[in-house]
């Protein structure tokens, strides 16, 4: 039976102790004579040592998965990079009025963002079971299924997006100062979702094979691209809000 400090302790009759003598009851712990030669010496194996082999290994899995979540965390501040950067050159190098077309169009921006980053999710799911199962197969058919509907998606939602860029505005109520600002931007950047898709569902895939760096490496690099072709369009060569538009499509 356990007894107090998850000690295991045994009732044996007096006659049975190996030290020959009585049990100490007396002892706060509910353990047997610790002298030399006593029944302690017999039980120390019972004793907790430690952690055992599955509480290091629980660690070691904490640890890993802390080291996988950092490159999505940074990912995602990357992620929001763009539209921050764009804002920052257009209020400091344009106008207000720019600052705010670029301002209304991120509601929008961050919609897209999140629904790509969902669907990319869902089918790094199918793919990590896959991969687990050791399924090579049916990996590839999904990886294959996954960056087909990736491509399909991200026509149809170029097409919707240019044809309906301005209804889209004025149904989140963009003010008529900034509609046409805001309405370029947006506009330009709807040629940019098929790479936007195209990348969220790509860094799902290897996310699923384990790989979250790589994804990383890649976002840094065109926010880099994105940051510095920012302020040579709007800066240097003076295209305003489409300035800032066309970075983020040619770094995308």
């Amino acid at each position: 039976v356990r007894g107090p400090g998850n000690y295991q302790q045994f009732h044996l009759p007096p006659d049975l102790g190996h030290s020959g003598r009585q049990l100490d009851h007396s002892d706060p712990r509910g353990f047997p004579d610790r002298r030399p030669g006593g029944l302690d010496s017999h039980f120390r194996k019972f004793r907790p040592q430690g952690p055992g082999p599955g509480q290091a290994k629980l660690n070691c899995s904490q640890f890993r998965i802390i080291l996988f979540s950092i490159p999505l965390l940074i990912g995602n501040l990357f992620q929001q990079l763009y539209n921050a950067v764009d804002s920052y050159v257009v209020g400091n190098y344009v106008g207000k009025v720019a600052l705010a077309a670029v301002g209304a169009s991120t509601p929008i921006i961050n919609m897209l963002i999140g629904f790509f980053m969902g669907i990319s999710t869902g089918a790094g799911v199918v793919i990590a079971q896959f991969f687990g199962a050791g399924n090579t197969c049916k990996m590839k058919r999904a990886i294959h299924n996954s960056i087909a509907l990736t491509l399909v998606m991200g026509v149809v939602l170029t097409i919707v997006g240019l044809l309906f860029n301005d209804p889209i505005l004025k149904a989140i109520g963009v003010p008529s100062e900034v509609f046409s600002e805001a309405s370029t931007y947006l506009s330009i950047y709807f040629w940019s979702l098929i790479f936007v898709m195209v990348y969220n569902m790509g860094s799902g895939i290897l996310r699923s094979v384990g790989d979250s760096k790589r994804p990383l490496y890649f976002l840094i690099f065109s926010s880099v691209v994105n940051i510095i072709l920012d302020f040579l369009f709007v800066k240097y060569f003076h295209f305003g809000v489409a300035g800032a538009g066309y970075a983020t499509l040619i770094a995308q």
